[in-house]
């Protein structure tokens, strides 16, 4: 496992808010860390973690976590910011299927009221 190459890759990843940052050498070297499941390929592996609460969930629960202090930090350093970015990446899906939903089925204001 370099540890190099996973850190270049998940600070590029979480600067950028975007697991499409990864590169196959990352990849790779992600999928050698104890804990981590296997994926068909890398672009399961984006799939899976396109919101990278996950990625951070998954990279806490390794079993290389607790020996890896790079890789501590740059969860800490990014964590926060990236929870709240997802959070509020899904509140704003959530209007847009709730507004979607209000012009399909034509309710009225009237018929809101009750919500």
């Amino acid at each position: 496992m370099n540890k190099d190459i996973i850190l270049k890759d998940l600070e590029r990843i979480f600067k950028a808010k975007d697991i499409n940052k990864l590169t196959l050498k990352g990849y790779n070297e992600l999928n050698l860390m104890s804990g981590f499941i296997a994926h068909y390929d890398i672009n399961g592996f984006k799939a899976y973690y396109s919101d990278l609460r996950d990625l951070i969930n998954s990279l806490k629960d390794s079993l290389d976590y607790d020996d890896f202090k790079e890789l501590r930090d740059l969860i800490n350093k990014y964590q926060d910011e990236l929870y709240f970015y997802f959070k509020d990446l899904e509140r704003t899906q959530a209007r847009i299927e709730i507004i979607s939903l209000i012009k399909k089925y034509n309710f009225t204001s009237e018929e809101l009221k009750g919500f």
